[in-house]
């Protein structure tokens, strides 16, 4: 049994954002530093109750802000106090596998893992504009046959079980 637990605060001064800007009549990538805070509290658990069952999980909690950010093509929209991209407030993991033992030292591996993840934005940070990815389950599947020594194997996945949509960029 393996449990890891940290707090976080970070004061960054200067966090890069990148985004496409008109100087000058001139559209370019134009990076910034941009005060920002972000704090949380991580937990990882690791538990083998048996030599062929292994149990993982996580639990984050996170906030996060922009100090001071102004946003838009003409940099005229504030959005200080703003959270930042992919930060959800909670989001947790839980996997499980298993090992089935074979003659001849094969054997398949079964493991099932599922994502919960609550709401967090996407930024436009040119047109000033935040989208909201709803809070959201992802869950995946594997199974893996293992031939002898290890040096070959077939491995079957199903991912995102729900067959629903996440914004990831």
């Amino acid at each position: 049994l393996q449990y890891n637990t940290d707090v976080f605060y970070y004061d960054y001064s200067s966090s890069q954002v990148s985004s496409l800007e008109n100087i000058q009549g001139n559209f370019v990538i134009y990076t910034r530093s941009v005060p920002v805070k972000i704090s949380g509290w991580e937990n990882e658990l690791h538990w083998r109750p048996t030599a062929n069952d292994t149990v993982d999980a996580s639990l984050v909690f996170e906030s996060s802000h922009y100090v001071r950010f102004m946003a838009g093509l003409l940099a005229d929209v504030d959005w200080s106090g703003r959270s930042l991209d992919k930060t959800p407030g909670t989001a947790g993991t839980f996997g499980y596998s298993h090992v089935f033992d074979l003659p001849d030292d094969r054997n398949i591996v079964f493991h099932v893992q599922s994502k919960y993840s609550s709401a967090f934005l996407l930024s436009d940070i040119q047109n000033a504009l935040q989208y909201k990815q709803r809070p959201f389950t992802r869950s995946d599947m594997t199974l893996t046959y293992n031939l002898k020594g290890g040096d070959m194997y077939v491995h079957a996945y199903v991912k995102n079980l729900e067959n629903k949509v996440q914004m990831l960029a």
